[in-house]
Formats: structure tokens, sequence, C-alpha cells
């Protein structure tokens, strides 16, 4: 950097895998270049996403082609989750086009199509997202909009994850007032002759692990994959490595390969198959693990207090008394953890259940056999800590 202010070459955003970076994160290390001086920036932005192998889409994630945040891709270097919020604004009038916004602003969106403001009739708005020569994203928006009604937003996955940051980023430091001469592109920071100006940690595992299991959350589930992969295994991080650096965890648990399917971190479709001892082996070998089980109990969702399950098995006794995560697919409903008294050791359990006519009756029934184990801790004096 000259005297002046000014990077003569590019400026790097590298990503480590983080889930958890957003715009509050980009904006410190935006306030922390400016506090260093940097006035303008003479290259681009460059993402580099060479901490994981460069591949966005997970194994199974094919199986499906919606824009939902459920499939957000995973990137080394990722933002707000790898998801925006698309916003519709009614406008004043019937027959009028209501307003689109993306948030965070980025110049790697762009918004096609039109949304109608109507005063009566169906008032459906349909919003996608698709890969845009350069890297870029295009918001297609479709349908019709009530006049009066409240703006609405629509949470959809972006395409690609590294160039988010990097046009987001560029935003934010103009906004500062440091300019940058050229588009945001994808590259690999050089080995020699550069310097850190400015870092950002990720939240702790333990934070990481608490978003993942409360809210079942896929993404954080294929970054943290990957992440293990790229430390335990080796960089780049890759989806293969780290199922491996899964296995290797299994086989200390004396689970073996070759007695379960997984090909992705978060089990999204047709992908990952466990039995419930296996699932009880899991959960066991976490409770007896002293470095990791209170981080691994408290990420777990609270029967009728939080989570994935805190509107079931409210006012039962299995409230605050059951601490378990959820697996839900199109024909799947899994519920795996832990039921607990005071004063009593807690008992583990895994009901995983396939090819189902009904969710909702699959979930009625891992309620029922929950609040039976509470009640089962209670009445039993054997059943000690």
């Amino acid at each position: 950097m000259s005297a002046t202010g000014e990077i003569s070459g590019d400026l790097f955003l590298k990503g480590f895998g983080d889930p958890t970076l957003g715009a509050q994160g980009l904006s410190a290390m935006v306030n922390d270049l400016a506090a260093a001086g940097v006035k303008r920036v003479k290259g681009a932005i460059v993402a580099d996403e060479s901490f994981f192998d460069g591949t966005h889409v997970g194994p199974a994630y094919d199986q499906k082609s919606d824009s939902t945040p459920s499939r957000a891709p995973s990137a080394a270097l990722s933002l707000n989750g790898n998801v925006v919020e698309v916003i519709v604004i009614p406008a004043g009038k019937a027959g009028g086009t209501a307003r689109v916004l993306v948030d965070p602003p980025s110049a790697a969106f762009t918004v096609t199509g039109r949304i109608v403001t109507t005063a009566s009739g169906p008032a459906v708005a349909t919003i996608d997202t698709k890969d845009e020569p350069g890297g870029r994203t295009q918001v297609v928006v479709s349908g019709r909009v009530r006049l009066g009604s409240e703006p609405r937003g629509y949470k959809r996955r972006v395409t690609n994850p590294p160039l988010f940051a990097a046009y987001t980023f560029k935003a934010l430091l103009e906004r500062r007032g440091i300019t940058v001469a050229q588009p945001p592109r994808i590259g690999t920071t050089p080995a020699q002759g550069t310097r850190i100006l400015a870092t950002n940690d990720s939240a702790p595992m333990g934070v990481v692990v608490h978003d993942l299991n409360k809210r079942s959350n896929n993404f954080v589930a294929e970054q943290v994959l990957r992440t293990l992969g790229a430390e335990i295994v080796g960089r780049p991080g890759t989806w293969d490595k780290g199922l491996e650096a899964v296995a290797r965890y299994l086989a200390t648990l004396g689970i073996k390969k070759g007695s379960y399917q997984m090909a992705n971190g978060s089990g999204l479709y047709d992908s990952n198959r466990f039995s419930p001892e296996q699932m009880v082996t899991i959960l066991r070998g976490a409770m007896r693990d002293f470095r990791i089980s209170a981080e691994f109990m408290a990420s777990l969702a609270i029967a009728g207090t939080d989570g994935t399950i805190g509107h079931r098995m409210g006012n039962t006794p299995a409230e605050r008394f059951v601490r378990a995560k959820t697996g839900t697919l199109a024909t799947a409903s899994c519920l795996s953890g832990f039921a607990g008294s005071p004063g009593r050791a807690p008992l583990i359990f895994s009901i995983l259940m396939n090819d189902l006519p009904s969710a909702t009756d699959a979930r009625r029934v891992q309620d029922r056999v929950a609040e039976l184990l509470v009640a089962f801790i209670e009445a039993d004096p054997a059943v000690k800590p």
C-alpha cells in the first residue's frame, strides 16, 4: 500500500469455511481497512475460495432444483448463509409494478420480470434465482401482490457464493469511500508478496453447532463437514475428505465403514442411512466425551421450548426434559436425542421412520414415545445418575 492509501494491485478476500460470516463481519473488516489508511484499490476484489475445492453443490443436492434456502450452496468463502432476502413492496395503486429489492444490496444480482399490484383476485408472487454469465445471480420474479399489503420478504439461495461475498464487500468499501477500480473475480491469494490487512474470526464451534442443531441448518452442516475434511484429512476441503474425517471418528465408536451410508453433511434428500442403534452409539459417545458434551447437549432443540421441537410436546411431561435433533424429508421423519429428569441419568433414544403416509402422525408417535420415556425415568428408581 502506498503512502497515499492506494493498493496498486488486487485486494484478496479469502474464506476458510466460516458459516457465520455476515455483512456485519465484512463491515468490521472495511472499518479496519479504513483505519489502516486504505483509500483506493487499483485492481479488483479477488474472492479466494481455495480452502475448499471450488465445488458448491453437495452430493444428492441435484435431486431437486428449487431456489429455497434449504439448498443453499457451500463454499469456503460464504456470506449470509449464501442466502439473500428478496423484498416485494406493493405499488400505491392497482395495476402498478411492485418494487423488488435484494438484501443485502449487491451488484451480483439483477432482477428480471414483473410483479403486479392487484386489488382483487389471487395474489401469489413467484421468486426464483438462476445463474447468469459472469458469475452473477438473476432474480426472476412474476405474479401478483395485494394492494395495501405489507412488504414481504422471500429468502432465496445465491448461485455463486464467492462472488456474492466479493460484490457485497466491494459495495461496503465504496460506501465507506474506498474505491475499487475493477469488478470482482475469483482467484487465489499469492503465497508470497502479500500481507494481511484485516481479519474476521468465526463464531466458536459451540455457537456454530448450536445453530446447526437447533435450527437444523443444512448449509452449516455442509460447511462443517468440508472444514473437517480440510483440517483433518488435508486441504482443500471436499465432501469426500469430510466423510473420511467422520468415518475415522465413527470407527473410534465401533461403527465401521460399510455399515452405514453417508453422502453429505446435512442428510438432505436420499443420501444418508444410519440405524437407530448407530445413532444411539453416536449420541452416547458425544455425551461421554467431556470435551464436547456440554456444547453438544446445549445445541439440541428443547421440547416445548426452542428449535425444531419448540412447538412440540408442550404441556406434557416431556416439556423441557427432552433434547433432540429432528430429521425431516418428504417420506421420512426422525427424532433422536435424550430424555431426562432432575437427579436422574438421561435415556438416549432414536426413532427413525421411513415411507410415511403421514408425517403428522409420525411426529405424534415420536412425541408420545418421548413423553413415556420421561415418565419412565421419573417412576423408576433404578434410573440413577
